[in-house]
C-alpha cells in the first residue's frame, strides 16, 4: 500500500490552510476513508453545504485512493451526482476507491455519506497518472501523514 501524502496548503487535507477542512485520510480494505464536518462558511444556500464544496471533498478522497495505490495523478475529469443535502453541521464520511488503470489513465470512484450512511454524492473521476520529473516534482511538494492507522472497514 502506498503512502498517504498531503499539500501543506491543501483545502481538504492541508494542516496550514486557515480556512480548509484539515482531514486525515486512512487506508481501509480496498479503499481510503476520511471524516469531515461542514460547517457554515460552506453553505449553498441557508444551512446546507454547497455543492462544490462536496465536489472538492470527492475530488480529495479519490486522489488519495491513488496516492494509496502508489499512483501520484492529477484529475482529468469529474462526474458527480448528488443524491442527498447534506446540512452543515452533519459529520459526513468521505470514501474512495480505485476502479481501474489503463496506460496513463487511472479511474476512481468517491463517494460522501451522511451519519446514517446513506450516500450523498457520488463521483467517478478519471486522473493522468504523472511519471518522471513532473512526478518528481509533484513529490517534492508533499508532506507524509503521520498516522496512517486505519479503524474502519
Amino acid at each position: 500500500m502506498g503512502t498517504m501524502y498531503y499539500f501543506r496548503h491543501c483545502i481538504a487535507c492541508g494542516p496550514e490552510n486557515p480556512i480548509g477542512f484539515n482531514i486525515k485520510f486512512y487506508k481501509g480494505d480496498g479503499f481510503v476513508y476520511g471524516k469531515t464536518i461542514i460547517d457554515d462558511r460552506f453553505e449553498g444556500y441557508e444551512n446546507i453545504a454547497h455543492g462544490g464544496v462536496l465536489s472538492i471533498l470527492l475530488d480529495e478522497v479519490m486522489a488519495k485512493a491513488l496516492f494509496a495505490a502508489d499512483i501520484v495523478a492529477v484529475t482529468m475529469e469529474i462526474n458527480v451526482k448528488f443524491r442527498r443535502e447534506v446540512l452543515v453541521g452533519q459529520q459526513l464520511t468521505l470514501k474512495g476507491f480505485l476502479t481501474d488503470v489503463k496506460r496513463k489513465v487511472a479511474f476512481t470512484h468517491g463517494k460522501v455519506l451522511l451519519p446514517d450512511g446513506g450516500v450523498a454524492a457520488e463521483a467517478n473521476a478519471k486522473f493522468f497518472i504523472t511519471s518522471g520529473e513532473k512526478k518528481e516534482q509533484m513529490l517534492a511538494g508533499l508532506s507524509i501523514q503521520d498516522d496512517n492507522k486505519s479503524n474502519l472497514q
